[in-house]
């Protein structure tokens, strides 16, 4: 059997001394296997909680994706990052928790380490296009909020060029997915799968000593080469949110500026209406994903700073990654809740409606 020291990724589990665990001074066998089988607490996000956020964000994400293709009015620049982050999220919540699901199914140890007979492929697949989706949605919030900071900010300007907004939109998502794929096809090379023995008896307690997990890479040349890379991953990931919250920042004084300005003149702007509904769509957006995204990223952070992060992550690995789940299944209701052009447009396709008998409403579209 061959024993891996495998670094783990962003989208991937906690890390595993494999050397210290197969010493030959291992004698403790009960406090070890108790140390990495699941928890009541693990049992009940696996099993319970996470299928029906996934289940609901899945619908969620894919209706959303149907009513802005289908309605002509709702074919905005915004619409079309809005879009883009629903088809991330979707292949996020539909294949990011299949190794935690195969795996609690397979086996009473802790997520990828019993995968079943599972083949190689499915391995390189699954992470390769979670992590790519992961990359795809803080690029793609980075690009609307690039947006709505000119639209906000240097209104003369965006506007004069607003007639190739929707274009723009696609071309950079296309652009997004392409580079991403690319950075990210390393997986579809190195990642394999490999099966361990642990060092007590078989079926020692009822438990199996043989396991079956997908690895990032197989020898210490590549495995040095992915944790570079897995640091770079997530450096970038902490620096473009620091970029998207330096860029609401500027947009909430702008915004603090005007609503200072039209406090001192009369009549209302449709168009600020406007632009504030956008804003607040896109802000409620960002906050959530920053909510949700920033502990898993500091997670990764602790894994490599601290000697407990292996514990630490343990301990909270299953919270973390239903926050990640709830991060793609929320959006949905935010697009529900605060706008009224995307409220209207979901009531007339689930009631078969024909989207051309409502009007639109100028004060609520997001531009």
């Amino acid at each position: 059997m061959e024993n891996v020291n495998a670094y783990e990724s962003y989208s991937s589990e906690y890390i595993y001394d494999w050397n210290y665990y197969t010493s030959t001074n291992m004698t403790d066998w009960d406090d070890f296997i108790e140390s990495i089988s699941y928890t009541m607490v693990d049992k009940i996000i696996i099993i319970i909680f996470m299928p029906i956020v996934v289940v609901f964000g899945i619908i969620g994400n894919i209706t959303t994706i149907a009513v802005i293709a289908i309605n002509r009015r709702m074919r905005t620049s915004v619409n079309v990052y809005l879009a883009n982050l629903a088809i991330a999220d979707t292949l996020f919540l539909a294949l990011a928790p299949d190794l935690s699901w195969t795996s609690i199914v397979n086996g009473q140890l802790r997520d990828e380490y019993n995968i079943g007979v599972e083949k190689t492929w499915i391995c390189k697949f699954n992470f390769y296009v979670v992590d790519t989706t992961v990359q795809v949605a803080i690029f793609t919030i980075l690009a609307m909020s690039i947006e709505r900071y000119r639209a906000i900010c240097h209104p003369i300007a965006f506007r004069s060029n607003k007639s190739r907004s929707m274009l723009r939109a696609t071309q950079v998502c296309c652009l997004i997915w392409c580079i991403t794929l690319a950075w990210q096809s390393r997986k579809l090379v190195w990642i394999e799968m490999i099966t361990h023995q642990f060092p007590w008896p078989d079926m020692y307690n009822g438990v199996p000593n043989l396991t079956t997990t997908c690895v990032y890479c197989n020898d210490e040349f590549h495995c040095k080469i992915h944790e570079t890379l897995w640091v770079f991953d997530i450096c970038l990931t902490l620096t473009l949110i620091l970029v998207v919250v330096g860029l609401y920042t500027a947009i909430l004084v702008k915004l603090r500026k005007s609503k200072f300005s039209a406090a001192n003149s009369t009549g209302n702007n449709p168009r600020s209406k406007s632009e504030m509904k956008v804003f607040l769509t896109v802000f409620l957006i960002v906050t959530v994903y920053i909510v949700c995204i920033a502990p898993f990223a500091f997670l990764n952070v602790v894994l490599i700073v601290s000697e407990y992060g292996d514990d630490f992550a343990i301990k909270t690995i299953n919270i973390l990654r239903v926050a990640l789940y709830i991060n793609s299944s929320v959006n949905p209701i935010i697009y529900n809740a605060v706008n009224n052009e995307f409220r209207r447009a979901f009531q007339e396709m689930f009631n078969c409606k024909k989207s051309g008998k409502s009007k639109p409403t100028s004060g609520n579209t997001v531009h």
